[in-house]
């Protein structure tokens, strides 16, 4: 610590693991999936997620920029993004997409109608949140979850997991009307 003119500076050191692993929950209809760099093998010659559409629901600017970001460095297409309820709504029903990612609460509303309307059309998503699984929607407690705060990786290996293995059949999932 030093006390000078201009103010208080200090440096603080920690140490850092050597690598963090991605510890996503899974799907139940997959318990023992080790989620890994990718799903695909190496010698696939696309990356897993090029060119694939996705839509972000979150209404954290900065969170939803980062989403964004590494998204599109792994050759995704952002294709809208949302962060109100009426705004998510009108991306689910009106845009093509591959996936999805949605935030548990937009500005404190819940979600439950936005997971029933991806899950009304078969679309693969994970709910994003810092809260746990008991921030999930009700009859969506086996949704795939990543938690914040989340790495590149864990979100990379979230989006390859909803892309690359097909959605579970809609026997698993909860009835909607």
């Amino acid at each position: 610590m030093s006390y000078g003119a201009e103010g208080l500076t200090g440096q603080i050191t920690m140490p850092l693991p050597q690598e963090v692993q991605p510890s996503i929950e899974q799907l139940a209809v997959t318990p023992n999936i080790e989620i890994q760099r990718s799903f695909l093998r190496p010698q696939s010659p696309q990356p897993p997620l090029q060119g694939k559409r996705i839509i972000i629901i979150e209404d954290e600017p900065l969170v939803a920029m980062d989403l964004e970001s590494t998204l599109t460095g792994a050759g995704c297409d952002v294709i809208g993004s949302a962060g109100t309820l009426d705004k998510a709504r009108s991306l689910i029903s009106q845009a093509e997409y591959d996936a999805a990612l949605l935030d548990v609460n937009l500005a404190g509303q819940p979600v439950d109608e936005l997971a029933a309307a991806l899950t009304k059309k078969n679309t693969p998503f994970a709910f994003v949140t810092g809260y746990g699984r008991e921030g999930v929607p009700r009859g969506f407690q086996d949704a795939v979850l990543l938690k914040k705060p989340f790495s590149q990786d864990q979100l990379l290996a979230v989006m390859e997991h909803l892309i690359v293995r097909p959605p579970p059949s809609r026997s698993c999932w909860p009835k909607i009307r």
